[in-house]
């Protein structure tokens, strides 16, 4: 599933209201053979809608579910697809996003690790310019696209009140890659093809 989430949150300082915002194209570039690299811009205006200039703008991604499954064409002339084993895939086994196995999370399949892999990154700290926007990359590994679903958060703080806006997407891959005679990281999910997110294969 490819379901997006957007929220978007307000603050007041010195009697205007700030607001932010994040949203992407669609277009995903390459970076060698092994990333991806998706545009992102995060905007923060007043209630008027002028632009914040020179705001700090602090950005995360945190995994929130990943799937089992493996690719399919549904004919040879169509594409790779994404085929997953369990429909609405597996939630997060780190339910306080330390990415440490401790006590308060839930290591669902029994291995012994955390599911799923740390895979995609943002910068941690920005800067609107003059027009109230700053432009930043997530970067991810082709071997996720399809597998993982993410939450990019941006954030904005002044005087201990924040306003954040949140995105949640599927990882996507090129349509070249998904056009190419093998799909990105290969055929299965890194994740594994079972039925169950109990079992770890």
């Amino acid at each position: 599933p490819n379901t997006a989430i957007s929220e978007s949150l307000s603050l007041t300082v010195g009697g205007q209201a700030l607001r932010i915002n994040i949203g992407t194209g669609n277009e995903i570039v390459e970076s060698g053979l092994t990333l991806y690299k998706q545009p992102w811009t995060a905007i923060v205006t007043d209630a008027n809608g002028n632009a914040s200039a020179n705001r700090s703008v602090q950005v995360s991604v945190v995994p929130v579910r990943y799937f089992k499954g493996f690719y399919v064409k549904p004919t040879s002339s169509d594409p790779w697809v994404a085929s997953y084993t369990v429909a609405d895939g597996c939630a997060s086994e780190d339910i306080n996003n330390n990415g440490i196995l401790d006590a308060s999370d839930n290591d669902e399949n029994g291995n012994g690790a955390l599911e799923p892999d740390p895979s995609a990154t943002v910068p941690m700290s920005l800067t609107t310019g003059a027009d109230g926007t700053v432009t930043f990359d997530l970067t991810y590994l082709k071997s996720e696209c399809s597998w993982i679903e993410v939450d990019l958060i941006a954030t904005t703080s002044v005087q201990g009140t924040e306003s954040q806006a949140r995105q949640r997407f599927t990882l996507s891959c090129t349509a070249d890659d998904l056009d190419s005679p093998a799909p990105p990281g290969g055929g299965d999910s890194p994740y594994g093809t079972a039925t169950s997110c109990a079992n770890p294969e």
